[in-house]
């Protein structure tokens, strides 16, 4: 994993926001695994 990863759309970091990406990175790391 050299390149970044595309991050989600994010408009404002809210909690909210920080608990999406979150479950987003999840999903991500557990395809690449």
């Amino acid at each position: 994993m050299q390149k970044p990863l595309p991050f989600p759309p994010r408009k404002r970091s809210g909690m909210r926001a920080r608990v999406r990406v979150r479950l987003y990175w999840r999903e991500r790391l557990s395809w690449m695994a």
